[in-house]
């Protein structure tokens, strides 16, 4: 006899092997979850303070970020957690969500967060800044760090 969670089981055992849209590839050792667009860790009690340079990879995205035209970044690696802060030039900044994705992913919107016009010139900028060796490979997996400019708050 089939019990209701025997049922939901099995949807959510399927769900995890259709693809994600049509046109969009993957890897087929790569299953699909049903958080594969949300943060991969629970939110922590402690928050942490992390290095800045770590995150962000030199001083113009550092002068980006602080004049608000940076509110995200792509990287290999992830840096931090929902809630960790950073600080530049005595500005402290929140990552405000930690997303493992693919590049494929990534948008016009996306680009525009990280200082590019579009997708396009965010692709051309990446080749640059890796010295012209490198391959975007829409499978390859990225984390997506966004932040925002914790505003101070002044008691009397």
């Amino acid at each position: 006899m089939s019990t209701d969670v025997d049922t939901a089981e099995a949807a959510v055992s399927r769900s995890a092997t259709r693809p994600r849209t049509a046109g969009k590839r993957r890897r087929p050792d790569r299953p699909i979850s049903a958080a594969a667009h949300k943060p991969s860790r629970p939110k922590r009690d402690r928050v942490t303070d992390i290095d800045p340079a770590d995150l962000l990879p030199n001083d113009r995205v550092k002068r980006a970020a602080l004049d608000g035209e940076v509110t995200q970044l792509h990287r290999g690696n992830r840096y931090g957690d929902e809630g960790d802060t950073f600080e530049i030039d005595g500005v402290t900044f929140e990552l405000t969500e930690v997303t493992e994705r693919t590049l494929g992913d990534m948008t016009d919107a996306d680009a525009k967060r990280e200082g590019s016009p579009s997708l396009s010139a965010y692709k051309e900028r990446m080749v640059r800044a890796h010295g012209g060796s490198f391959d975007w490979d829409d499978d390859a997996e990225v984390v997506r760090h966004r932040f925002e400019r914790v505003e101070s708050v002044t008691r009397d």
